[in-house]
C-alpha cells in the first residue's frame, strides 16, 4: 500500500506497474480486489504492485485523472498505458496485464 500524493511519482518511475485504487466503503472495491488477487496470483517479474486508499486524497488524484474507484492503472514504460474505472471480467484484467508485461 501506498499513499495517493505517491501516484505521480511511481507513474513516472516504473517501467511497468499496476495501481489499484479503493475504498472500504465501495463494494465494486472489494470485487476489484478480489479479482485482481486471481489474475496477478504470479505476477510477471518486473511488475510492480500498489495499492492505493482513495478516500484520503481525492484532489490530488483527480488531477492524476482518478474520479471514481474502483480504478485500475496499468503503467508502461512510464505512463499510463490503460485505466479500468469500475469492475470488469479478469478477462479484461488478464488483457491488460499482458499487454504490459515483458
Amino acid at each position: 500500500p501506498v499513499t495517493g500524493d505517491l501516484t505521480p511519482i511511481i507513474i513516472g518511475a516504473y517501467e511497468r506497474a499496476v495501481l489499484y485504487f479503493w475504498r472500504d466503503d465501495c463494494s465494486s472495491s472489494q470485487t476489484v480486489f478480489e479479482d485482481l488477487e486471481v489474475v496477478m496470483d504470479a505476477p510477471p517479474d518486473g511488475l510492480s504492485l500498489f495499492s492505493v486508499y482513495a478516500t484520503d486524497w481525492t484532489e490530488l488524484l483527480a488531477a492524476s485523472g482518478i474520479h471514481a474507484v474502483p480504478t485500475v492503472l496499468f503503467v508502461a514504460n512510464g505512463q499510463i498505458d490503460a485505466r479500468l474505472q469500475g469492475p470488469h471480467s479478469r478477462q479484461v484484467l488478464k488483457k491488460e496485464l499482458h499487454k504490459i508485461s515483458p
